[in-house]
């Protein structure tokens, strides 16, 4: 058995850490009161007479459940007991250590046996967590088999009794990794694996549509197509979950960084720069460069009034001839020119400042019209009785409405998560972006079925449930950029929970 190695070891959820925190601050208690002069004082020996009995309490009722969860899960039944084993050790150790009273020589052992047994403690809480992980996992495998069966029944009979089983482990599924999505440390990973659960909560309801659709339809190309969507979103969420929760995964890295954030780490270094604690380097001037070149595409944004582009782009301007300016100075001179670089970087701040000012400006006044425009829901209200008419010209004309509104939305919550100094709101509205451009051709399909089949109730009803999809996506992604604007204007970088508490109270746990 590899030795366990507690160096550089992270924890990942709140629950260990809550349980090791009071741990933490009693051995600190006991090593800077318990031997630190040739005498120990009656106070120091009235607390080590109060805290040792509760601590061997303690540590025996923690190791008795700790060996309950060994004896039911056999993987890690052995190390479970070794993990024990260590913790009783350090116990006794630490009690024999504070009952001999000798003074200084007896303080490193002192602090050596504090350090095995915060150590050994960990070593159970990990491995009980990883019963927690597997049961999680377990789940999803749970789910995907039902998937995998629901994916090949041929008839309507075998689908409910499939469709049954499957949503009980999906009721299961929720419950526990809304179980770890609130016990998750890091907010990028919580509001991942949120945004993965509201993907398999949503998908939940257009997977009995569409495969019923596709039963009562089965030569359909657009139903057969819409159904493997859905499967493929649901796998794809449920494969995010996993990496997350039992591999530890943190979110795509791909998803870009918001400019905003990029300024503050900017003026950040400018700080230093000017208090003389570092110097202008290569590194330096690339970032600058790279986010010059990000403003740019920013501001391309059609619904960036021009009066507001004309301001920004000032600013812009103003930033990249400075930074020529700066980029010739330092590499001709050497930052010899003390005073002349600090003016630069100086009236830099000022530039960046602006830019940011200029930027929230925008993204506010969008925000605040796409939520005020009580025609933004046009297209989509007109979708269904074009389709009950089987007009497909009429159709394509109101899906060609449907992806400007979507495009127009798109852009707006492009410009807010640039803005945004909360990362995991950007990955927040980033992944409901990525719903809303899955959503579409399915949303399309769906109307196109319908048109084709304008007396099908069940197609009818998958129509339905597309849009009340969309639609639930669509406020869900306003209701977010509001916030993270209402937390930009007020607060500055605001908690991700506090900005995503409406939606996130929607799921279930």
């Amino acid at each position: 058995m590899a030795k366990w190695d507690s160096d550089g070891l992270l924890i990942q959820t709140r629950s260990v850490e809550k349980v090791l925190a009071p741990l933490v601050a009693q051995m600190s208690l006991l090593v800077n009161n318990g031997i630190k002069d040739e005498k120990i004082n009656g106070n120091s020996s009235q607390l080590i007479d109060s805290v040792l009995p509760n601590l061997e309490l303690a540590i025996c009722n923690f190791t008795s459940i700790g060996h309950e969860i060994g004896n039911v899960n056999s993987d890690i039944h052995d190390e479970m007991v070794d993990a024990c084993d260590a913790t009783n050790r350090a116990c006794q150790m630490i009690v024999r250590t504070l009952s001999l009273k000798q003074g200084v020589k007896e303080h490193e052992q002192l602090v050596e046996a504090c350090r095995l047994l915060t150590s050994a403690i960990t070593r159970i809480l990990i491995l009980a967590d990883k019963t927690a992980v597997r049961k999680l996992v377990g789940s999803l495998q749970k789910v995907d088999q039902r998937l995998e069966e629901i994916e090949n029944v041929v008839n309507f009979k075998d689908f409910v009794h499939a469709f049954s089983q499957f949503g009980g482990d999906m009721v299961e599924l929720a419950y526990i990794s809304g179980e770890r999505q609130n016990d998750l440390k890091d907010d990028t990973q919580r509001a991942e694996v949120c945004a993965s659960r509201a993907t398999l909560e949503k998908s939940t309801m257009m997977l009995l549509t569409t495969c019923k659709t596709c039963l009562r339809h089965p030569d359909s190309a657009l139903a057969t197509g819409n159904r493997n969507s859905v499967f493929d979103n649901m796998r794809n969420a449920m494969k995010v979950l996993k990496a997350i929760i039992e591999n530890n995964e943190y979110p795509d890295q791909n998803i870009s960084r918001a400019i905003c954030l990029d300024i503050k780490d900017l003026e950040e270094s400018l700080l230093l720069i000017l208090e003389g604690k570092e110097e202008i380097n290569e590194q330096f001037l690339e970032r600058l460069d790279n986010l010059t070149i990000d403003m740019e595409d920013v501001i391309n944004i059609e619904q960036i009034s021009e009066n507001k582009k004309f301001y920004i782009k000032a600013s812009i301007t103003a930033a990249k001839n400075l930074h020529k300016q700066l980029r010739r100075t330092v590499l001709e001179d050497g930052q010899e020119k003390f005073g002349e670089v600090n003016g630069m970087l100086s009236k830099l701040q000022l530039s960046m400042n602006e830019i940011n000012r200029q930027l929230i400006e925008a993204a506010l006044e969008q925000v605040e019209e796409i939520l005020s425009d009580p025609l933004k829901r046009v297209a989509l209200n007109q979708l269904k009785p074009a389709s009950l008419s089987g007009d497909l010209k009429q159709v394509e004309s109101i899906v060609e409405l449907l992806q400007v509104e979507s495009q127009t939305i798109l852009e707006i919550s492009k410009l807010v998560k640039n803005v945004s100094t909360n990362e995991a709101c950007i990955i927040t509205a980033s992944r409901i972006e990525e719903n809303l451009v899955i959503l579409l051709p399915q949303l399309v399909g769906a109307s196109e079925m319908l048109a084709g089949h304008p007396l099908s109730k069940i197609t009818q009803e998958n129509l339905e449930i597309f849009m009340d999809v969309w639609d639930t996506q669509v406020d869900e992604l306003t209701s977010l950029l509001r916030n993270i604007m209402h937390a930009e204007t007020t607060h500055g970088c605001a908690d991700w929970l506090s900005i995503y508490i409406p939606l996130a109270s929607k799921m279930k746990t």
